[in-house]
């Protein structure tokens, strides 16, 4: 069974009671089922009776031997998924005999938690919801294996797909709204769309369970089915149906759910009081929410975390007497000093009003040896703002292995509140670090004492903080050093780190040295599963460096692990059509263009095999048909911002249909305002139709953005200022043009034939022989 595999059939399980696909699981399939499940008979033994199949007098019912065939087909597909851990086809096998049992016995859940996960395991998540879908159509026991999927969703792609499964199940028309197999599903959706912040939606959902739970009419429910509704502990449910009706602006429900919450919970009544401080701030009766936040904060409690602290700062504000709240704080804590939410929340007061000592002595005592991750942020500012490197180089490294690796939106959302808050304020506070110049001096100058020490005096957490942070404030020289120190301390190094330093090697046109780094991925025994992804940015570097048959081997190296990755076929493509081998790179764009045109997994790479293409023909002096394929993505694509900044340029270049390109570069920049190529094609257009001004200024603007030191811009600038009369200045940018162009591995000699010849004749003559091959031209830089 493949990895992940196991784990997501047990979620689909937790969600669903087991149930048999028709009859005995373990009953023999019959010689016509044998057959067609393809399984060998048994080999016959000396003095056997021969075999023969079973013939009854009177044939079952259809339905029945549909069962039957359908337990066989069910029965392969488990031998198939128990052969599949290392091999995707058997894993392909097993889904297709577990359809087959589908398709025969379509009310056989055992199948559908069966095929289902091994369809998600198989990247057909689609396919795997339909199914899902399917299932519930057909019986109450199909809704817990769409809540199954739908947790699944949460865990490992996105709520929205959670969301959208759970909304087209209450969608269909028979749902149970009012049994207990719908009303889990209202409840998932509310939880999802809570995580999602959807607020007013996610109280829908809930307000449909929680108007259930407080029906006492016939069809009320049993109290087994109220119990799992609720859970282990129910008064956390109504606590976050509470605090999900305040939020969605329902303060009567919340109320209702609170009192709930209040009477099952064995906890302290001021709970329930903190839930009324919530409703009262919601409904301006400021004072009264003050009385009952006082009653929270008697009884000493730390339940609610930073939240009570926050709400008690928030009223005070809305009641303009914030300059109650630091004394109220130093009183609280004084008389509670074991409560850390507390301890902390006052120290980033101290630090918001400049009081750093305070703030330092504050985190300090209250972390003591502890790695607690809401006081190590806390003294992030603190170090960074006292200027001391050694401590907060210590923090960092404490932090590091505590916070997620993953904090896209989408992981973030899966984060309790707290949780995602302290997240954002290390990032925050990263930031700020590397954007402050003197602490990273100073954190920089500790990193090195402290590796110099004997021994030194740097884990492999705090080495890679130093290099990630290296690389935020752009300090080449330190990265240099931290990076490889951290790869040197580890067993296994991570793949995450090699591409990290590889990749600003390689954006910094260091290339030899990306091309070492990933050379050493490549070739490192750890690195092995992840070869083919060494490899492909290996290609980059080498082919930037004019090493062209170094990166096709590397690039056809790891085809050959992984022929069926378009990406790896798009960077043969785009190697080729970079080294303007032409015949070489045209019928490997025109494949990927003819087989995956249309598909939506592969629409990127298409695009930009579309856009390479293009490039492709007008470099080769076949100016229409590049311009005919740009016509075609804005026939698909219309507001395609790169077609229509690609075909404006090429019509402001062959100078025509220049009002028509002016309107589509406006479109382009509309999407993407500091884009150099665009705002090249604007200053373009602009001097075609002879305003220079204007030309002026979006070239200036252009060669100022990060990407826009290239030699046909500084060559446009160049042409623009000359035009304005202003010699010196046109000369000193086709100078910088010329030296951008001879800087590149495979200098195009056309281009600077036609800058040099712009240049007074001395200026040319100084200029340095172009690198590499002199009878070789040049394309852009890709696409």
């Amino acid at each position: 069974m493949p990895r992940g595999l196991s784990w997501l059939i047990g979620v689909l399980l937790v969600c669903s009671a087991v149930r048999p696909v028709g009859a005995d699981e373990d009953a023999a399939p019959t010689l016509d089922e044998t057959e067609r499940s393809g399984r060998a008979l048994p080999a016959a033994q000396f003095a056997d009776e021969p075999v023969v199949p079973f013939d009854p007098l009177v044939p079952p019912p259809a339905d029945v031997e549909a069962q039957r065939a359908a337990r066989a087909w069910f029965m392969a597909g488990k031998v198939h998924e128990s052969r599949s851990e290392f091999n995707n086809d058997e894993l392909l096998l097993a889904a297709d005999a577990f359809r087959h049992a589908v398709e025969l016995d379509p009310r056989a859940m055992r199948a559908y938690e069966a095929l289902i996960p091994v369809l998600y395991a198989s990247r057909q998540k689609e396919e795997a919801r339909s199914y899902a879908l399917r299932a519930a159509t057909y019986d109450q026991h199909g809704l817990r294996i769409v809540r199954g999927l739908a947790a699944v969703f949460a865990s490992g792609d996105s709520l929205q797909d959670s969301i959208a499964l759970l909304r087209d199940a209450i969608a269909q028309p028979d749902f149970p709204a009012d049994q207990l197999a719908g009303l889990l599903v209202h409840r998932d959706l509310g939880v999802f769309l809570h995580r999602a912040d959807q607020p007013v939606e996610a109280a829908k959902s809930y307000q449909t369970v929680f108007e259930a739970l407080q029906s006492d009419d016939e069809v009320a429910l049993s109290e087994a089915e109220r119990k799992e509704l609720l859970g282990s502990k129910p008064w956390e449910t109504y606590d976050e149906f509470g605090k999900t009706f305040l939020d969605a602006k329902l303060p009567d429900l919340a109320v209702k759910a609170f009192d709930e919450a209040a009477k099952l919970s064995s906890g302290s009544p001021a709970v329930h009081s903190f839930n009324l401080a919530l409703v009262f701030r919601d409904t301006d009766r400021n004072e009264e929410a003050l009385a009952e936040l006082d009653k929270y904060f008697a009884a000493q409690l730390q339940t609610k975390g930073r939240a009570a602290y926050q709400l008690l700062k928030d009223l005070l504000a809305d009641l303009d007497r914030s300059d109650e709240l630091m004394p109220k704080l130093e009183s609280l804590h004084s008389e509670d000093q074991r409560n850390s939410f507390l301890a902390y929340f006052l120290a980033d007061e101290y630090i918001a009003r400049g009081n750093v000592d305070q703030a330092q002595k504050l985190f300090e005592k209250t972390l003591g040896a502890s790695n607690d991750p809401r006081g190590l942020v806390g003294l992030m500012p603190v170090y960074r703002q006292q200027r001391r490197g050694r401590e907060l180089i210590k923090v960092l490294g404490k932090i590091f292995p505590q916070i997620p690796e993953d904090r896209s939106p989408e992981q973030l959302q899966k984060l309790p509140p707290e949780a995602r808050e302290l997240v954002d304020r290390y990032e925050q506070e990263l930031a700020a670090l590397s954007e402050d110049s003197d602490a990273i001096e100073v954190l920089m100058e500790a990193g090195h004492e402290l590796k110099g020490e004997d021994p030194p005096d740097l884990n492999i957490a705090e080495a890679y903080m130093l290099g990630k942070l290296a690389i935020a404030a752009d300090r080449i020289d330190d990265v240099r050093i931290f990076y490889p120190l951290t790869i040197s301390m580890l067993n296994r190094p991570t793949f995450a780190i090699y591409r990290e330093y590889g990749s600003y090697l390689s954006e910094k046109k260091e290339y030899a040295e990306a091309v070492d780094v990933f050379q050493e991925a490549a070739e490192h025994p750890a690195m092995e599963p992840v070869s083919q992804v060494s490899l492909y940015l290996l290609s980059y570097p080498l082919e930037h460096l004019g090493k062209t048959d170094e990166a096709l081997a590397a690039i056809t190296e790891a085809r050959g692990s992984q022929p069926e990755i378009l990406l790896l076929h798009f960077q043969q493509a785009w190697i080729n059509y970079h080294a303007e081998r032409w015949d070489a790179a045209e019928p490997l764009l025109r494949e990927i263009i003819d087989e995956h045109k249309g598909n939506p997994e592969n629409e990127d790479i298409v695009r930009n095999s579309q856009f390479s293409l293009s490039n492709l023909y007008v470099q080769r002096g076949e100016v229409e048909r590049g311009e005919k394929v740009l016509e075609d993505v804005l026939k698909e694509a219309p507001e395609n911002s790169q077609a229509n900044n690609d075909l404006g340029y090429l019509w402001a270049d062959k100078n025509k249909n220049l009002d028509q390109a002016r309107t589509m570069i406006e479109k382009a920049l509309k999407e993407e305002p500091e884009n150099p190529a665009y705002l090249d094609s604007m200053g373009w257009v602009l001097f075609r139709l002879g305003d220079f001004e204007g030309a002026r200024e979006y070239l200036n603007k252009a060669v100022a953005q990060p990407g826009g030191d290239d030699s046909t811009i500084y060559d446009h600038l160049g042409d623009v200022l000359d035009k304005l009369d202003l010699k010196d200045e046109a000369n000193a940018a086709w100078q910088k043009a010329v030296e951008l162009e001879r800087a590149k591995a495979r200098p195009d000699d056309e281009l600077l034939k036609r800058v040099e010849a712009k240049l007074p004749e001395a200026s040319a003559d100084e200029q340095p022989p172009a690198a590499g091959d002199p009878s070789s031209t040049t394309s852009p830089e890709g696409s």
